[in-house]
């Protein structure tokens, strides 16, 4: 007698088409950002010759959101991840009933869709730990960051003979 077959959950392809085009949507989000990030950096470089002070509240700033931006995905998963890993080991299935999917996918049953349910809140935990104290960390190296230049120009004026470095020196 043959054993029965392990369950399948079929997979969705409207899903698989829009995840397609989010993965899409994200590359180009994610070219514009790199594009947009480098004309940024030739600009604060030019304005920490002239200002170092507005250079460094200007890098802050953008520092600044940019770890908001990252906290906020970074919530967001942890969010997601707690939510299936809760499901997981309440249902002892993974993916648990209801799951949509982008390929035909064979579910995994008993304790070890548990283990695994109890993992990916392990992992939820420590991601939701890290979204959390990112601000928390970026905002003080911006304090640091704003007040390098005085510090900067302080070391500099103790060690005269201290390097400068400009734009194509190798």
């Amino acid at each position: 007698m043959n054993p029965r077959p392990p369950p399948y959950l079929r997979a969705d392809p409207r899903l698989r088409v829009a995840v397609f085009a989010a993965i899409l949507l994200i590359v180009a989000i994610g070219f514009a950002a790199l594009v947009h990030t480098q004309s940024f950096i030739a600009e604060v470089t030019d304005l920490a010759r002239t200002s170092p002070e507005r250079a460094a509240a200007k890098a802050a700033g953008a520092v600044s959101v940019m770890a908001i931006i990252l906290a906020i995905v970074t919530i967001a998963a942890a969010l997601y991840l707690g939510r299936l890993g809760l499901r997981t080991w309440r249902h002892a299935a993974f993916p648990p009933p209801g799951t949509w999917v982008i390929r035909d996918t064979r579910v995994l049953t008993g304790g070890a869709a548990r283990a695994l349910g109890m993992a990916l809140l392990i992992v939820a935990g420590v991601l939701l730990g890290l979204g959390v104290a990112l601000p928390i960390a970026v905002s003080r190296l911006s304090e640091r960051l704003e007040a390098t230049p005085a510090a900067v120009d302080e070391s500099r004026a103790a060690l005269p003979h201290a390097p400068t470095f400009r734009r194509g020196d190798a």
